[in-house]
This record gives C-alpha cells, structure tokens and sequence, in this order.
C-alpha cells in the first residue's frame, strides 16, 4: 500500500501560503475571466473549446487581392496547426501569411500584407486552408 502525503497549500494574490515556495500564479491567475453566457477565458478565449479539422477550398478573386486577405468562414483555433495551401504547395506562416484574429461573430483572416505572398497570389489562384473548427 502506498501512502501519499499532500501538504496544504492556499493562495492570494497568486502567491503561495505556507507549506511551499512563491508560485508566482498572479500573471497567469490575472489572464482568467467569464463571458457574459458562464464560459471561463483565458486571455479573452474561451478555453476547454472542442474543434474539428475542416478545409476551406477557394479560388483568390480581385477582391482577396486587393484587400490582401482571406476571411475565414468558421471561428477558428488559432491554437492549433493553420495550413495555406496556394496551387497544392504549402506556404510557412509568418514567411508567407499570417492569422489575424477576431473576436466571433466577426471572421478570422489570414492575411499576407507585407508578407511574401503578397508577391505570389493572383487572380484565378486556387487555396486550401486547413484549419481546426471551433464547435
């Protein structure tokens, strides 16, 4: 039978009370909020979100050019892997593109202003997007 000893820990103000060292909690614990419907926030995201995989298949029109991003139809985890597809080749963000995130309803963008895309997309260029879906 093994045995397991916790001591007892209380915090305020992010810092450690007894039976330990300073865990400097403060930084992380200040980050912390609730939304008007109960969810818990981290850094204005809601966290313990479930997403699935989805791909946005489109072709660049003079309107994506000219504006110089793409908006994407779903709320998207920018915590998780964003892959830009341009004509089957796999383009590096923050090389190429770059995720510009908005608060939903209002779309998220990836956007190549300034970036190396803004020389290489064209009308009539075909685009996959492979993103994780916040459901």
């Amino acid at each position: 039978m093994a045995l397991i000893i916790f001591t007892q820990q209380q915090f305020y103000a992010g810092t450690s009370q007894g039976g330990g060292s300073d865990t400097g909690n403060n930084p992380i614990l200040s980050r912390l909020s609730t939304d008007a419907d109960g969810n818990l926030l981290f850094n204005g995201k809601i966290i313990g979100e479930n997403s699935v995989e989805v791909s946005y298949n489109l072709t660049l029109n003079e309107q994506n050019i000219k504006q110089k991003y793409i908006a994407l139809p779903d709320d998207c985890d920018t915590s998780k892997n964003i892959i830009f597809y341009l004509e089957g080749i796999a383009l590096i963000q923050g090389d190429f593109w770059e995720v510009i995130e908005k608060v939903y309803p209002e779309p998220d963008l990836i956007a190549w202003n300034g970036y190396q895309l803004e020389q290489l997309a064209q009308v009539g260029d075909k685009v996959c997007i492979t993103y994780y879906k916040k459901i």
